[in-house]
């Protein structure tokens, strides 16, 4: 997981090795669930964590490279090399191009906020 300085936020890029379509039916904003195995305090086990996923072209910022980000809700930590499981639970909206990385920055502080209330996490 790295951290966007620019954007304050820790995302997660995922690495697509199929086509594009594969993954995701179309581009957007989605909620999802994450299981991600590993050691933890000394023992075998899983980590789940309910995520925001951005599958897309990323218009506001390049709008030419596929990609596909998770942001791991209230998740700190390094999840670099990683594996993970993605469980779809619904899809919120299309992509959006913003005039800025402002707007942008707002929708993201917003879509946040709906994925707690949709998941029932509590501030």
């Amino acid at each position: 997981m790295k951290k966007n300085k620019k954007m304050k936020c820790s995302l997660s890029s995922i690495h697509n090795k199929h086509k594009k379509r594969d993954f995701f039916e179309r581009e957007g904003l989605f909620f999802l669930f994450n299981r991600i195995p590993g050691r933890y305090n000394g023992y075998l086990g899983n980590e789940y964590w309910y995520s925001l996923i951005s599958a897309g072209y990323r218009p506001t910022i390049d709008g030419k490279t596929y990609s596909i980000e998770a942001h791991l809700i209230d998740f700190s930590g390094d999840l670099y090399e990683k594996k993970g499981t993605l469980s779809f639970l619904s899809y919120i909206r299309n992509e959006i191009k913003f005039s800025g990385l402002d707007p942008l920055i707002k929708q993201m502080k917003l879509d946040k906020h709906n994925a707690k209330i949709f998941f029932g996490i509590n501030d």
